[in-house]
């Protein structure tokens, strides 16, 4: 039986990419880190250099995301350079 307080797995989810989404666009490194486990972060080579080339990378804000069929997620920048 699920609670009032429970959140389900696409909840979680959808909270996970909201997070990595507002830290590439805002450059803030800590949204991005947050969706990590403790033992992840801590066996990262550099976590904070690979989000540096990650907003290298993008370049540009994202500006939409959708959800997949179970294969990810598709992502779009401002410039529409990338999907």
């Amino acid at each position: 039986m699920e609670g009032a307080w429970q959140i389900n797995e696409d909840e979680v989810a959808e909270n996970m990419i909201e997070s990595v989404v507002s830290g590439i666009n805002n450059h803030d490194a800590n949204s991005i880190k947050c969706v990590f486990s403790e033992s992840a972060l801590d066996n990262a080579e550099d976590i904070d250099a690979s989000i540096d080339e990650l907003y290298d990378f993008l370049g540009e804000p994202i500006v939409s995301y959708e959800e997949g069929n179970g294969s990810g997620s598709t992502m779009e920048s401002s410039d529409a350079s990338y999907r």
